[in-house]
């Protein structure tokens, strides 16, 4: 049959392809009703592509997704794939990591796509993602988040009528949606012409103009429905074409002999291609099916296949028709039948057993589906057959093993709460109904072991949704129920208890976690082989313990390096991962920021050949984003965290790239992303008790706010963010979230004087006079040596934030800006020596005598903010240059856009190449638009911006930094060049010329 229409469609794809022929990742997602054509559209597309000779040799990778088989992980692609899917997943590295064998599977699988696109390209074409299973889209999930060079098209298609809330798929067809990534192809209804296009080879002649009005009425211009009205119009006499799908097939279906009807229906039930010879060996009922009315199945014009060893099929519309045509008991029995021939694959047996209302035959193979994807997809795919196994445990015969394992599920899955909920059954079905029983001396010794493991385990997921307190507790009864003999349980277990009370270091538990460490030390010692992971557990921990309970920073190193080679004597690399991740840390802590990139160098290299270069990678960028940051090297920054955001890793509540990357964004660009990262972070923290990121929510929160200007909302977020501090009792974050608050507070004393709003002045002293002796206090208890890099940096931000105490209270100097400045180039820390260079310069600006000091400081902000680039500092650093007439200067400039102001959008200087942008022009003395109109200079146009919004002499002069004297004399020669009168009638001018902008109008 001729392909009809559905052109433009193709075009897209094509698109796709040729651009991936040039080794870009695309992606397209092609969707529309059932029955409208899709599977048409994707075999006309694999013989274009076999036709075609301008692209690149082209792989197509066809995974169909089938509804029995969504309880498999990669279901479609192993048929697809076939043995070269075994064969990438047969590589076993040395080093093991459980909870993510998911994402090392995933891992191989795109390698296994590069090495396919290598010499050539790869089309990969996921159908029907609606019946996807878990894996599947986890690796549709990653596709569509991956950046690298890759010569691969992702084609997924879906029918949304299918997707109603809560469908497992709704969440990625969501995020397929909203992705700009995506070339989104939405497949129309056929039109009058196409329909008659379509219907006339079928109909054997042209058809009347009338049969074509009624094909199109009751087909909607949906293909199929098309197709199946003509079919049935030529079979059957006195079919209405008016009478929906369901009536048309069920007429038809009542001229067919028995045993077509049988196998039609058997097929309809099987919802997958089934070859003649897998129908005929279905012991049915009555019998099997009859080779006759196999045969038949092709002719009846409701199934397609059948010829050459092709697979049966029915299209999922019909098959619909046809169940309901069904008795329940019969269908029933269809599908006990089925599910006796699926013996060999538990998840269609299971699926099968579920529809012929069997949950007592369903239950045991949901659980063996669910063992054999622990090995696959140990996370989301095991998780949802056990789910399915449970929910059909109608008699609470599941053990305790078998819960745990759904646990663990969950856990790798990363629904915390959830696996801490079935932990807690687990405990509960091991313990006879109350967990005091197994502490008693009839309780086996075996049966308290188990419980032990299983205690720590649910501290684990209470800890990781949230709920540290519970997490504790949990550990703390594993600890109670191992009793005291040393071994690989007991070792587990305080090995967890040292890391909980190490993760609570902010309530001076360091002392306690490394007592606990020691103890997990030696009864890994005692165990053996069987303990060396769990000894590389707590020495890692006891090495956090020492450099950040006491400083011992050499110390933890050395013990790190002997956890390093405990892990990898026990075949861990989850293990050598925390490892190389806390050796980062430590590094950073004393400000030994160039190690630790090599470190994380280290640990990606380790990851590599570990199997898990992308998941490990993923974290350890997420500490190289900060320590880059740090350093000045923004774009390499932003870069880590979006390569890190491509592939999280599973079982752990992960942030840290989103947060950094919003930090990032939102003080070189201040752009929506920037505030769309910041919100989703906000969101997220919720989820996790505070700790060592609520200082970092807190400054992206408030730099977000005044960079656009809303103080406002600054103050508040600084309001809220230091109680989440607070919590924390943690001393560094307390003075990093001091200067913060402080700075907040200094905008808002600042805004509210020059607006004579008292009150906000009074508000933001009161919170500032709050915060900052908090701070001072906790800062002056004992902690971190004087000598190690992070107490360094603690101790400036207070001097930061007691400096900003001087502007809340109007008494804003130059002198400790100064030093401020000096001493974060000395650490190494441009951004920060550039702003406290533009908060020198403000203090300084109001002395004219000491203009030259102004103008260095100014111009050594600039450059630096220029350098980095931070587009939001640089546009301030142009306005205060505005103020005190300081011409920046113009070479090495270039304008990219930030967004300072909801509605707003500007363009400020700050990289290579000419300044010709209104804020460049702003920043380096030259002509605006104001001065073109009148012949104003630049001085004057200030003034008389800020005379428009009602100030006195006294205030302009206080504003730019002049005397009185000279205001006068700028007002006279703007009066004159305006040729106005007054003051009133000069203001009035400049408003409706539109000469300042709106913002600037004081109401």
């Amino acid at each position: 049959m001729a392909f009809i229409g559905r052109e433009r469609e193709l075009a897209a794809v094509g698109a796709a392809l040729q651009r991936s022929s040039q080794r870009e990742l695309t992606r397209v997602a092609i969707s529309g009703p059932l029955g409208i054509g899709i599977t048409t559209m994707l075999d006309e597309l694999e013989t274009r592509i076999a036709k075609a000779s301008d692209l690149a040799k082209v792989t197509i990778v066809l995974a169909r997704c089938l509804e029995p088989e969504a309880g498999i992980a990669y279901a479609g692609l192993r048929t697809a794939l076939g043995k070269e899917f075994d064969r990438a997943l047969a590589v076993k590295p040395a080093l093991d990591a459980p909870e993510q064998r998911g994402a090392r599977v995933r891992e191989s699988l795109l390698r296994l796509l590069e090495a396919k696109a290598a010499n050539g390209q790869v089309c990969l074409i996921v159908e029907d993602l609606e019946h996807a299973d878990p894996g599947t889209r986890g690796l549709i999930s990653m596709l569509l988040r991956l950046r690298r060079r890759i010569a691969l098209t992702l084609v997924v298609t879906y029918h949304g009528d299918e997707m109603g809330r809560g469908h497992a798929a709704a969440g990625l067809v969501s995020e397929i949606e909203a992705s700009d990534e995506v070339e989104r192809v939405a497949l129309e209804p056929m039109t009058a012409e196409e329909l008659m296009a379509l219907v006339e080879p079928l109909n054997g002649e042209r058809p009347t103009l009338s049969f074509m009005a009624a094909v199109r009425v009751g087909s909607r211009g949906n293909p199929l429905v098309a197709t199946q009205l003509v079919d049935a119009n030529q079979r059957q006499a006195g079919i209405r074409l008016s009478d929906p799908l369901e009536e048309i097939i069920h007429a038809r279906l009542s001229q067919l002999d028995k045993p077509t009807l049988r196998a039609l229906r058997l097929l309809s039930a099987a919802r997958r291609p089934m070859t003649t010879d897998a129908l005929a060996k279905v012991q049915l009922t009555d019998g099997h099916l009859a080779r006759t009315g196999i045969a038949a199945l092709a002719e009846s014009g409701l199934a397609s296949g059948g010829e050459d060893e092709v697979p049966l099929t029915i299209h999922q519309l019909v098959a619909e028709a046809i169940d309901h045509s069904t008795l329940p008991g019969e269908l029933h029995a269809l599908h006990g039948a089925l599910a006796e021939a699926s013996a060999g694959s538990p998840a269609i047996a299971a699926w099968h057993w579920s529809r012929a209302l069997a949950p007592a035959r369903a239950r045991d193979p949901y659980l063996a589906a669910a063992r054999a994807a622990e090995s696959v997809d140990p996370g989301p795919t095991a998780a949802a057959n056990y789910n399915a196994a449970l929910e059909l445990d109608l008699e609470g015969a599941a053990d305790a093993d078998t819960i745990a394992r759904a646990a663990a599920a969950a856990d790798a899955a990363g629904s915390f709460r959830h696996a801490a909920t079935l932990a807690e059954q687990a405990i509960e079905r091991l313990a006879g109904g109350r967990v005091e029983r197994l502490l008693t001396s009839r309780a086996t010794a075996e049966a308290r072991n188990q419980a032990a493991i299983l205690s720590e385990a649910l501290g684990r997921y209470r800890r990781s949704s949230g709920d540290s307190l519970g997490g504790r507790a949990a550990i703390e009864q594993a600890l109670e129920l191992c009793g005291t003999e040393p071994g690989a349980t007991r070792a587990r277990i305080l090995a967890s208890l040292a890391q909980d009370l190490m993760l609570a270091d902010y309530e001076g538990h360091y002392d306690d976690s490394a007592e606990r460490a020691e103890e997990a030390r030696r009864a890994a010692k005692a165990a053996g082989n069987d303990g060396l992971a769990d000894f590389a557990h707590a020495t890692d921990t006891l090495a956090v313990d020492l450099a950040f309970g006491k400083g011992e920073i050499n110390r933890a190193l050395g013990l790190l390096d002997e956890a390093i080679e405990a892990a990898r004597q026990a075949g861990r690399l989850d293990e050598l991962m925390r490892c190389y991740a806390n050796k980062t840390t430590l590094l950073d802590l004393d400000s030994r920021r160039e190690e630790a990139l090599a470190v994380v160098k280290e640990g990606i290299e380790e990851a590599e050949r570990g199997g898990l270069a992308l998941t490990y990678g993923s974290f350890l960028r997420g500490n190289a984003a900060d320590i880059l940051f740090q350093l000045g090297r923004w774009a390499e920054a932003e870069a880590e965290c979006r390569a890190a955001l491509e592939f999280p890793p599973a079982g752990v509540p992960w942030f840290s790239p989103i947060l950094y990357l919003g930090l990032v964004l939102v003080e070189s660009r201040n752009d929506e992303e920037a505030a769309r990262l910041v919100g989703q972070t906000l969101l997220e923290v919720e989820a996790v008790p505070a700790g060592q990121w609520s200082a970092l929510v807190l400054r992206s929160a408030v730099s977000l706010a005044l960079w656009r200007g809303e103080i406002a909302d600054a103050v508040a977020a600084a309001d809220n963010g230091w109680a989440q501090v607070l919590e924390t009792d943690d001393a560094h974050q307390m003075a990093f979230a001091a200067a913060t608050v402080l700075e907040a507070c200094a905008a808002a004393a600042e805004r509210g004087r020059a607006r004579r709003d008292y009150s906000a002045v009074a508000d933001a002293g009161a919170l500032a006079a709050r915060v900052l002796p908090v701070a001072t206090e906790q800062m002056a208890k004992p902690g971190l040596p004087k000598s190690v890099g992070a107490r360094r940096e603690a101790e400036l931000y207070l001097a930061t934030a007691r400096a900003h105490d001087d502007r809340v209270r109007g008494k804003a100097k130059p002198e400790p800006w100064a030093k401020l400045a000096e001493a974060w180039a000395q650490l190494h820390i441009p951004y920060n020596q550039a702003r406290a260079l533009w908060w020198q310069t403000a203090a300084l600006l109001p002395d004219r005598t000491r203009r030259d000091e102004a103008r260095k400081a100014l111009t050594i902000a600039w450059k630096i903010a220029g350098k980095l680039p931070a587009a939001p500092l640089c546009k301030a650093l142009a306005e205060l240059g505005v103020r005190g007439n300081i011409r920046l200067p113009e070479d090495k400039l270039v304008a990219i856009p930030i967004q300072p102001e909801a509605g707003t959008r500007e363009l400020v200087a700050v990289g290579p190449g000419p300044a010709t942008t209104l804020a460049a022009r702003i920043g380096t003395g030259q002509k605006s638009a104001t001065g073109g109109r009148f012949g104003l200079s630049p001085r004057e146009s200030s003034v008389l911006v800020i005379l428009t919004e009602g100030r006195t002499n006294r205030e302009i002069a206080e504003r730019l930094f002049i005397s009185e004297r000279t205001v006068a004399v700028h007002v006279r020669r703007i009066l004159q060049k305006m040729g106005v009168k007054g003051r009133v009638e000069a203001a009035g001018v400049a408003i409706r010329l539109g000469l300042v902008p709106e913002a600037k109008v004081r109401r």
